[in-house]
């Protein structure tokens, strides 16, 4: 009997040990230090076969307090991703070469501060330098044919190196004219240890007792637009020209150099005999909003029949040079040695880089250095040391080519240029008149490729802003994606009768379309899931990439629910909730007003690491309902809605606002007296207009915010605006006034207000809060202003993230929680 109890004792353990493992593991809520658990996924490209897609896929290091990417690819059918690269600090674009051979992408090599384009051969083999440049290389598009790559490049200020033996040296080259693209930096035998996510290339060397630090120079400036966010002060002669680039050869050739304009954008057409771009006088759009789009003939590289050979080893130009006729290119799978499991292998912040195979030998490609090795072996006469990239060709004579104006536009919120298939239209993106233009939604347009050419909307009955779009095989077909109200999702529509399908995925964003060979690869989230790479079949998404899943199969999130009311004058408003992880029903919470930006954004279904909706769910874990209200002016809900705040802000928006906040206190789920707000860019400014208005808030977070548009005059980068939408301030001031009265009746405030923002924004300098923080001290209201060093509008240093989170989590947990009545 009691052999029999032993027994069933033993199977109860054995049951319960079985019940124990089938049990889903426990979650938990999201926290600050999740900051460096984060893998965002962005840029799809799809390969040429349409076999393969690459992508980015981008991290926080903890030690290095910086951002890392990776490249990354993923087989079509979902069951192999493959890392390409070890982390580095600014690894982006991603791009294959129209015949499949190359993989492409931007990285700054070991010991200098400028990007190079980057080349992986298909056949194996370690990535290489194609360029040595000493101008900033701002973009790059592959020619069909593959035999040239047009660059978008500026000449670029380097930074000041440090004395000899004080550390990794820098370049330190001196400004110079556009010519000077292909020079390249001294080398030096200065031993470094390199970078896993950089290409090696050996910093300058400085001559013996001088110094290397380059004196400053005054930035002579002539523009209106004179001023960006991260680019600084926009100099005289730094203007933005197109290059072209020889694979072979590595010549580079000026395609455009007047020195009073900018190109920008280019596309090639599908022959790669012509190039579309975008020019203006303005880096960025003209005064006026607008800019051309320009075409230029592409001379060939050599004659019919005949192609390029290899630089020599002096670096010498041969673009030009008669050579035997390219045999056919026949490119073999992936290795196997590169092929690894979905869920198993490198992780991008812990990689584990795979041996390569050697590459195939081929008369016609590039000369690659190979890897280099802890002991370079001695150099053959003819070949560089691996270490060393090859000196680049003497700079090629600027082509005698000269553009074609298609047409005028207004420019778009963010322009696309892209041929037909067939090369017989163009499709862009165009905007609307400057004093909308914070408000515009872009909308797809295509036009003839020929002189005075005129536009042709398709998009105008949809009353949405277009995000991203390709071209179907077809050339009558295109596949664009539209915010919508919350969402975001694909359409299709006819180039000729302007039919339009919608493909809705119900609550989910879509975005970044990339296609090839009839295969269209997206990025999409939605509420639950982060940004992952997908196949769109039709109506239908399919997810390839699976690098989120894991982490968050982890935790615990709020759940988000859609909140519809009507504002103070019955404008219906749509509005998003996120409930704290543990939410528990019939329960009274301290609630959060945390406002998006733009103002043409919208609060949106999407868990992506960079969005609203995540940081609402950071702040919701800390065990606050976060509500989120697509005020007037958002984007999703059409041009009336959007525009109806033009030269009228902090009004109807802190009306909707505040009826958003009423119906959440309505539902019984906000605690009157426990009240929060805050937001940051517009997000920032709607928070000081709203605490400047009524009293109903116990704390506030101000993030890049201004309560005194005056204040910023010339002092942000928004130029057109304020001389568009707002008028001159001579001709105007009544109008400036009474958009400052956060700061000029600062009297009325009586929130608790945290004030943040980075020193070196250009976007919404930090004197707006400087200016509402000072106001709130002197008249003794609690106040305090947080400055992140070296940081631009946009947060980018991994401890100041978290830091960011944790200060505001800290401020409300004190005004709503701890010193709630």
């Amino acid at each position: 009997m009691k052999k029999s109890i032993a027994l069933i004792a033993l199977s109860v353990v054995a049951l319960s040990q079985v019940q124990a493992a089938d049990a889903p593991p426990s979650r938990r809520p999201l926290t600050a230090d999740d900051f460096y658990n984060l893998q965002v996924v962005s840029d799809p490209q799809v390969a040429p076969d349409g076999k393969w897609v690459a992508y980015v896929v981008s991290g926080n290091d903890r030690d290095a307090d910086e951002s890392r990417s990776t490249n990354w690819m993923a087989s079509g059918d979902g069951t192999q991703q493959v890392q390409l690269t070890n982390p580095g600090h600014d690894i982006n674009s991603p791009r294959w070469s129209r015949d499949g051979r190359y993989l492409s992408y931007l990285n700054t090599p070991a010991g200098t501060d400028k990007s190079q384009v980057m080349l992986f051969d298909r056949r194996g083999g370690e990535a290489r330098a194609l360029t040595n440049v000493t101008d900033d290389i701002q973009g790059y598009e592959w020619s069909p044919d593959s035999k040239r790559i047009v660059l978008v490049m500026e000449p670029g200020t380097p930074k000041s190196a440090p004395a000899a033996g004080a550390g990794s040296p820098e370049s330190a080259q001196p400004n110079g004219p556009a010519s000077n693209a292909t020079s390249a930096p001294t080398p030096d035998t200065t031993k470094q240890t390199p970078d896993p996510g950089k290409a090696a290339a050996p910093p300058p060397a400085a001559a013996a007792g001088s110094k290397t630090d380059t004196p400053p120079r005054p930035i002579v400036i002539d523009s209106l637009h004179f001023k960006e966010d991260k680019d600084g002060y926009l100099a005289t002669g730094h203007n933005r020209h197109l290059y072209l680039l020889d694979v072979d050869t590595q010549a580079v050739q000026p395609l455009t150099n007047s020195p009073a304009l900018n190109e920008d954008l280019p596309a090639w057409s599908p022959d790669s005999r012509r190039i579309a771009f975008v020019q203006s006088h303005e880096k960025g759009m003209d005064a006026d909003g607008m800019t051309d789009i320009e075409v230029i003939d592409v001379p060939p590289t050599a004659a019919p029949g005949a192609t390029a050979g290899p630089a020599p080893a002096s670096g010498a130009q041969s673009a030009g040079t008669p050579q035997a006729t390219r045999p056919a290119r026949q490119f073999p799978p992936i290795p196997p040695s590169y092929r690894q499991s979905p869920t198993a292998g490198p992780s991008a912040l812990n990689p584990q880089l795979p041996t390569p195979p050697a590459p195939a030998p081929s008369p016609t490609a590039p000369s690659a250095p190979a890897s280099t090795p802890a002991t370079p072996p001695a150099p053959t006469p003819a070949t560089p040391p691996a270490s060393t990239p090859p000196a680049p060709p003497a700079p090629a004579p600027a082509l005698s080519t000269h553009p074609t104006k298609l047409l005028r536009t207004y420019a778009p919120n963010q322009q696309k240029l892209t041929w037909s298939p067939d090369g017989a239209t163009l499709a862009f993106l165009q905007g609307v008149e400057p004093k909308y233009g914070q408000y515009g939604q872009d909308r797809l347009a295509i036009t003839k490729v020929s002189a005075g050419a005129t536009a042709q909307v398709l998009t105008d009955s949809l009353d949405r802003a277009i995000s991203s779009y390709v071209f179907n095989k077809d050339s009558t077909t295109i596949t664009a994606t539209i915010y919508d109200d919350t969402t975001s999702y694909p359409i299709t529509l006819n180039t000729r009768t302007h039919a339009i399908k919608r493909l809705s995925q119900g609550l989910a964003v879509v975005s970044e379309l990339n296609a090839a060979a009839g295969h269209i690869a997206a990025l999409s989230s939605n509420d639950t899931s982060a940004t992952e790479v997908y196949a769109l079949e039709g109506d239908r998404l399919r997810k390839i990439t699976k690098h989120t899943d894991a982490f968050v199969a982890q935790l615990k999130i709020g759940t988000v629910r859609d909140l519809q009311f009507k504002s103070a004058d019955g404008t219906s408003i749509h509005g998003l909730v996120v409930e704290p992880p543990n939410f528990e029903p019939g329960r009274k919470y301290p609630t959060l007003l945390y406002i998006h930006g733009g103002p043409n954004l919208q609060d949106e279904h999407s868990f992506a690491y960079d969005g609203y909706q995540f940081k609402r769910q950071l702040l919701a874990a800390s065990g606050f309902v976060v509500l989120g209200v697509n005020y007037r002016g958002s984007s999703g809900k059409g041009d009336a809605f959007s525009r109806a705040i033009m030269a009228d802000w902090g009004h109807k928006e802190v009306e909707d606002l505040m009826a958003g906040v009423d119906a959440v206190v309505q539902e019984g789920m906000a605690d009157p007296a426990r009240l929060g707000i805050g937001g940051w860019s517009y997000g920032g400014m709607l928070t000081d207009y709203t605490i400047g208005s009524n009293t109903r808030f116990a704390a506030a977070v101000s993030g890049a915010g201004t309560a005194n548009p005056l204040a910023l005059y010339a002092a942000d980068q928004y130029y057109i605006q304020y001389n568009k939408e707002l008028g001159d301030p001579w001709r105007n001031p009544d109008l400036y006034i009474k958009l400052a009265y956060p700061l000029l009746h600062a009297d009325r405030i009586r929130t608790p207000t945290l004030f943040m923002g980075g020193d070196k924004d250009f976007n919404v300098p930090i004197v707006g809060g400087e200016q509402m923080y000072l106001a709130l001290r002197t008249l003794g209201v609690p106040a305090q202003l947080i400055v992140y060093p070296g940081q631009y509008h946009t947060l980018t240093r991994p401890s100041f993230l978290k830091d960011r989170l944790e200060r505001m989590a800290a401020w409300y947990r004190h005004y709503l929680i701890s010193s709630a009545p």
